[in-house]
């Protein structure tokens, strides 16, 4: 299907859904009298339901439509769905189960397999002559009245009998199919009345849209259930990177499905069950069918024991609507017919599958394949593409119940099951079963195909046949021989024995103690558990899967502990723990094929996985595809590998097994990558044709530059073992000979705040002289004083300097803090250096780097005096020149990349990293110059505490470019000298080189979230100084210079002061006597306080005149006059600039009135209690007062112009304005004065945001609204503005607290232990 195609279907099935609940949600209001509302009703909270009196109109079918869908939405409530959740649930069940009933009947059509049943609605041919079938009399009769009279649905006589017809054909169509066509189903009571199903037909019958309905085209199924789900998949990506919760159970499926391009399901499907035949039958003629089978290297393996076709078993365990099980029907197929043709030959089963070839779609349905899925929707959108496949096939064919189960079940409680087993006397073997099978099956909804059932009941099994031999006696369950449970087929038949037998059982039961909805839930619901059960207690020859991804960090806690428990070598993805759950499934000799992500390959978080399947399988063939598989997901968000692994008992044949890879994350899109593959794999199908292929262990094969050969033993030569198949040995030596950067100089983590918003700060929030420079240990830092300490928490790609933005709050050693880590995580019982890691290596001298990163690794030096972050981890070795030189080299990069290609470098990746053994001293030399080099960007930038002053105007940007030129021949000089120390060939180079040409590997980010480091990864956006200057950026930066020299951040001619410039004596003169003292300016033409004036004032001590007209008019593109557009530029962008610059914290803050005809500059760091009082009286007051002035000699100028003529007329209009300035100015001063009536006294210490909350009415910009809402709801506490406002409620947070009562000094408040202690307890005051 084209992409032309596929986006035609997502907006019809998009605006088909929209139809459909919409009318069903108006039916359920309009006609039912159910509807969600805040009122309560028949018990149902926040569900409007009428009462049952006001219901006159329903029709007998309609009241008892209703009163089972009210009953319903009772049982979806039991099961945990609130009120208006369950209604919502409902309604989108309906409209997803007419709209695929639609496109079920369409595709039936198309294949000539239904007569015309939905094309036309009631002038459909089908319809016409089942009118004609006995027993349809009544319905003719209808029919032949018409449209008229219509009932209260719109229903006329015809469209009654229409839609009898339907009914009767989904009752037909369930006897084969019944998960979609059920029609006792409660959705089936509810057929959109004739208006909607019009509208839908139209929508279905797009010309456009037609060939969607063809045979060939199956996957139509699985786009339309794709295209179902994307809102909720926008909704719930919005909610998890937005909003930054967790993915809750409801969410699984919609967040973890997308559809599988072809060629990875044939490249999956051809290299497990297509191999598996051949290796059946080396003499099979189906492998030149197999377009994307791999040649393999020949290989001394024991030729697989004879077995029918109707033996091999298929199974995905994240189905979907059965992409993977639509191709392997299709080889079934052509597997069922050679063996027919084959049977009694040598080699070959003595006799056929089946007796002919039309029993060939229901066996394959009834004993190969088999699919489970998490989502009901998608398992009864499988039973119809295997019944179309099948039909397709052979339309006469009689099909068996497909072997498809829900992974979600629900049981009803505990009660109805004691009941059930108590009153039906069923045996202690069924009363364990099912009552372990209630206990697990809660966990479902979580856990789709990961719940582990088997194992357990199998111990149950065992446990109970050990009881009963010491007791003399032999467990005996009717039907079925004890001897049986020793074989696989014999077990899938207990299981068949099983089911029929408690569901019999089960039946009785519901119908005789049950009513209802609850008879029909309780025994599906049981039914369906003990299907998935018996699909899960078996081993197959081939799983194939396209697994869900979601990593834990969005996990909601359920999961997470869920996985945490039953998988703790996968735990950090649901794709890693399917991984190890599919390998369990996997028959000896059996095939594992799978999409995954390819970060369980390298990083070391996944080391013990990796170990695990390296003990089970050999690895056969990977296809290596990296970014941009899926034409649905753009960028570099999902990094793919596509892998087929076999189950080997054999150790020393897994050691040696050499697998084939296919190395595609060049290529720029998914159809690039498909058509390298074709390409490389038919190269090697026509060598190994022509005998020129070659078996190494290693190599890069010559048909093809992306095709590998690696043996598996040979990953151990690096540390973790990642599956680095394109090493070449030279380099590898180089891994398996050096020592490791961990055994020389540790990576270390180092503090997770846990809060950074509380805990951290820019650094120009507090400001310079209250950030505690130098500290060489933490006893120097305790003994300043000071609050607020520098902080390396890694930040965007910056080599050998910079990133030095942050401090945190390390006052009296970090007691608030450490304090407020073991009230948030109580599990840690004190130990709160279980999350501020490593505070021995606090303030040392070292090399930091950045934890996450989207582009290539950056180390940095640590000058000492610094914290460092768990996204900032640093390590500390005796050459801090050498390791910052390899850190920084293309060596490192290439290692760090094959050690892990993700974004996320984790301390264990670095330690693996192998190091030289010395140094040398033109080495060092050549880092101390990049070092410098590379800090004279940072004295360029004003957001970092080396500032100076920005480049010289305006040939500053040429010197620049020559510093950055010069920076990088000292790099290619550094990488040299790495290469030479490493002793690396030339050759070795070469491919270091080839491999880094191929950029990032992706945004990948691994990991389990530890305790602290909710908020840690740190946004790149913003974090790098400014390196690459155009003209406008520097002469907006000099403006900004400007601006800061006259608020007083800046101290031209300071001996180390921030921004204090390269200026002769009289120009530094100049400059400070136009420093404000109070940091309080306005927008005021002619005022001496005017910023735009004074900001003009020092460009021209700066530049002159001449340039400062000449600089202005390069920043802002203006030829008119300097003051006037710099003063636009000022009341207009800067100030959104500033706050982009300054990352949401800025320090010059605009407020202005309504219309932005007049406002206030402040500078954050002269805020004082009285500096609101003084914008009032020094400015707004007589502002108004000279407004109002003016307003009055205009009235008295007009007054004597009188009240006709041109200046009478002009005048009028004069004062209207001025009247609406003035009102605007007097609600200006309104808004200010009940800022200033709050009376704050302003704490740098809250930071910029929280200090300007209180003044969100008068800036123009939405952040400080949030923040003082936040405020007012108490979410910081901890905070002095807080305390100033609301002074009862933080002291009662201060007695509950302890770390808000250190913040806010009263300890002698608090009623809890300190957190030395490691536990909490109440003291008597």
């Amino acid at each position: 299907m084209n992409q032309t195609l596929r986006n035609t279907l997502r907006e019809t099935v998009l605006a088909a859904r929209s139809l459909l609940e919409n009318a069903i949600r108006e039916e359920l209001q309009g006609r039912f009298g159910i509807y969600t509302a805040n009122t309560k009703g028949r018990g149902t909270p926040d569900l409007e339901v009428e009462d049952e009196a006001r219901m006159d109109h329903l029709e007998a079918e309609e009241r008892e439509t209703r009163r089972l869908l009210l009953d319903h939405l009772d049982v979806l409530q039991t099961g945990g769905l609130a009120a208006t959740a369950a209604l919502d649930a409902f309604v989108r069940e309906a409209a997803f189960t007419w709209l695929n009933r639609f496109v079920a009947f369409k595709m039936l059509e198309a294949r000539g397999l239904v007569r015309e049943t939905v094309s036309r609605l009631e002038n459909s041919n089908g319809f016409k002559m089942w009118l004609t079938e006995p027993g349809n009399e009544t319905h003719l009769s209808d029919y032949e009245k018409g449209d008229l009279p219509q009932n209260g649905r719109g229903e006329g006589p015809r469209q009654r009998a229409y839609r009898a017809f339907l009914l009767a054909q989904c009752r037909k169509l369930s006897e084969e199919v019944r998960a979609l066509f059920d029609p006792d189903a409660l959705v089936s009571r509810l057929l959109p009345q004739p208006k909607v199903l019009k509208e839908l037909a139209n929508l279905l019958n797009a010309q456009d849209l037609a060939p969607a309905w063809q045979p060939g085209n199956e996957e139509t199924i699985g786009w339309v259930y794709q295209g179902f789900n994307e809102q909720e998949k926008k909704d719930i990506f919005f909610r998890l990177y937005k909003q930054k919760e967790k993915a809750q159970t409801k969410d699984i499926p919609a967040a973890t499905q997308i559809f599988t391009p072809r060629w990875i399901v044939r490249f999956l499907v051809e290299n497990t069950l297509g191999r598996l035949w051949l290796e059946l039958h080396p003499d099979s003629q189906l492998a030149s069918s197999l377009e994307y089978l791999v040649p393999l290297p020949t290989a001394d393996r024991p030729l697989p024991t004879i077995k029918s076709v109707k033996e091999i078993t298929f199974l995905d365990p994240a189905c979907g609507t059965m992409h993977f099980g639509l191709v392997a029907f299709d080889l079934f197929v052509a597997m069922y017919r050679e063996e027919m043709q084959n049977a009694g030959r040598p080699g070959w089963p003595a006799k056929p599958p089946v007796a002919s070839e039309e029993e060939i779609p229901n066996a394959i349905i009834a004993h190969n394949l088999h699919g489970i899925d998490i989502d009901p929707r998608a398992v009864q959108l499988s039973a119809l593409t295997l019944y179309l496949k099948a039909k397709t096939l052979n339309p006469k064919t009689r099909l068996s119940e497909s072997r498809l189960a829900c992974a979600n079940v629900h049981m009803l409680g505990g009660d109805n099951l004691k009941d059930f087993v108590e009153q039906m006397k069923l045996g202690p073997i069924y009363r364990r079963i099912l009552t372990a099978l209630q206990a697990r099956l809660k966990d479902s909804e979580q856990l789709g195909s990961l719940l582990r059932l088997e194992e357990e009941i199998r111990e149950l099994v065992a446990e109970e046949r050990k009881r009963y031999e010491r007791e003399g006696k032999q467990l005996l369950i009717p039907g079925f021989a004890e001897q049986q449970f020793e074989t696989e087929a014999g077990q899938r038949e207990f299981w068949e024995i099983l089911e029929v037998q408690i569901g019999q059982a089960l039946d009785a039961f519901a119908r005789e103690h049950l009513g209802g909805v609850e008879q029909t839930y309780f025994a599906g619901e049981t039914a369906k558990g003990l299907r998935l059960l018996e699909i899960m207690a078996q081993r197959y020859d081939v799983v194939v899967t396209n697994p869900p991804y979601m990593t834990s960090r969005n996990m909601n806690p359920t999961l997470k502990r869920l996985l945490q428990r039953q998988y703790p070598i996968a735990k950090g993805d649901l794709y890693t723990s399917f991984i190890q759950r599919c390998n369990e499934w996997v028959a000896n000799n059996g095939r594992l094929g799978m999409i995954a992500q390819q970060s369980f390959m390298f990083i070391s978080s996944y080391e013990r996985l990796r170990e695990h399947l390296r003990s089970t399988i050999a690895i056969e063939t990977v296809s290596h595809v990296g970014p941009r598989a899926f034409e649905e997901v753009t960028g570099e968000k999902v990094n793919t590998v596509l892998f087929v692994f076999r189950r080997e008992n054999d150790p020393e044949a897994r050691q040696n097994a050499v697998g084939t890879y296919f190395r595609l994350v060049k290529e720029p899109d998914s159809e690039a990558k498909r058509r390298r593959f074709e390409e490389a794999v038919g190269s090697m199908q026509k060598a190994v044709g022509s005998g020129d292929e070659k078996k190494t262990a290693y190599c890069l094969l010559p048909t093809n530059n992306c095709v590998y050969r690696y043996r598996q033993g040979d990953f151990d030569a690096i540390p973790g073992s990642p599956w680095v198949y394109w090493i070449t040995p030279g380099l590898r030596k180089v891994f398996e000979t050096f020592p490791k950067l961990g055994e020389i100089a540790q990576p270390r983590q180092g503090l997770a705040t846990a809060d950074n918003f509380r805990f951290l700060r820019y650094w120009w929030e507090p400001g310079p002289s209250r950030i505690g420079f130098g500290s060489k240990n933490a006893t120097e830092a305790q003994a300043t004083g000071k609050r607020w300490f520098p902080y390396m928490k890694g930040g965007g790609f910056r080599r050998w300097y910079g990133n030095q933005e942050y401090v945190v709050n390390w006052a009296y050693n970090g007691s608030e803090m450490k304090d407020y880590i073991v009230s948030r995580y109580p599990y840690l019982n004190g130990k709160w250096e279980w999350v501020a890691k490593n505070t021995d290596y606090y303030f040392r001298c070292g090399v930091t780097y950045s934890y996450l990163t989207s582009g290539n690794f950056s180390a940095r030096i640590s000058p000492g005096g610094f914290i460092f972050d768990v996204a900032g981890s640093s390590l500390f070795p005796d050459d801090i020149s050498l390791i910052l030189a390899v850190l920084n080299s293309r060596f490192a990069l290439y290692a760090l990349r094959l050690i892990n290609p993700t974004v996320n470098f984790q301390v264990g990746d670095l330690a693996r990293l192998p190091v030289p053994r010395a140094s040398s001293d033109s080495l060092r030399n050549l880092v101390e110059q990049a070092i410098a080099l590379a800090k004279a960007d940072s004295e360029d930038d004003e957001t970092t505490w080396d500032f100076i002053a920005p480049p010289g105007w305006p040939d500053g940007i040429s010197k620049v470019a020559e510093r950055h030129t010069q920076l990088a021949e000292i790099e290619r000089q550094i990488d040299e000298e790495v290469y030479r120390l490493y002793g690396v060939s030339q050759e070795d180079r070469r491919a270091i080189e080839e491999e880094l040409a191929v950029g990032g590997s992706g945004a990948e980010n691994e990991g389990d979230e530890e305790p602290g480091d909710s908020d840690s990864e740190e946004s790149e956006e913003h974090t790098t100084v400014e390196c690459f200057w155009s003209e406008q950026a520097l002469a907006k930066a000099w403006i900004s210079y400007a601006v800061g020299v006259v608020m007083g951040q800046f101290e031209p001619g300071a001996e180390k002061g921030l921004g204090r410039g390269r200026f002769d004596t009289g120009t530094v003169n100049h400059l400070q006597a136009l420093k404000d003292r109070d940091g309080l300016l306005v927008v005021d033409p002619g005022h001496p306080d005017d910023l735009a004036a004074k900001v003009l004032a020092a460009l021209e001590v700066i530049f002159g005149e001449a340039d400062a007209e000449s600089l202005i008019r390069h920043a802002l593109g203006n030829t008119g006059e300097p003051l006037a557009t710099l003063r636009d530029y000022l009341t207009g962008t800067f100030f959104k600039e500033h706050i982009q610059k300054y990352r949401k914290r800025p320090i010059y803050w605009y407020l202005h009135s309504a219309r932005g005809n007049y406002g206030l500059w402040l500078y954050y760091h002269r805020l004082d209690k009285d500096i609101l009082f003084k914008a009032l009286l020094n400015y707004v007051e007589p502002k108004i007062r000279l407004e109002d002035d003016r307003l009055k000699t205009l009235r008295g100028r007009k007054e004597a112009a009188g009240s006709a003529g041109r200046e009478a007329k002009q005048l009028e209009k004069e004062i209207d304005r001025q009247e609406q300035f003035v009102s605007e100015l007097k609600d200006f001063e309104e808004r200010l004065r009940r800022a200033a009536n709050l009376r704050l006294d302003f704490d740098l210490n809250d930071g910029v945001v929280l200090n300007m909350a209180p003044l969100w009415e008068l800036v123009p910009w939405n952040e400080p609204k949030k923040y003082w809402e936040d405020l007012q709801e108490g979410k910081y506490d901890w905070s002095h503005i807080a305390y100033q406002l609301w002074p009862e409620r933080v002291q009662e947070a201060c007695r509950k607290d302890r770390s808000i009562a250190i913040a806010h000094g009263r300890e002698d408040l608090c009623e809890v232990q300190q957190a030395s202690t490691g536990k909490r307890k109440r003291t008597r005051k």
